[in-house]
């Protein structure tokens, strides 16, 4: 289970101001447990693949201000 005060220690470390760590705490149990499904399944012999593309045929990045 993730403590408040391991909330704070992580958003003091990541340089977030957070007033209210209880909040935060659910959503980051959902991950740690969402790692432990990841951890838990046997990947090892999977080979790794790689999709490369080429940058030029990548879009432009364009901001839109709403």
């Amino acid at each position: 289970m993730v403590s408040e005060e391991e909330i704070s220690n992580v958003a003091k470390l990541m340089k977030i101001d957070l007033e209210d760590h209880s909040s935060h705490i659910k959503r980051v149990q959902k991950m740690l447990e969402y790692f432990d499904i990841l951890d838990r399944e046997n990947v090892e012999s999977e080979e790794i693949t790689v999709q490369e593309t080429d940058l030029d045929k990548l879009r432009d990045d364009k901001y839109f201000h709403r």
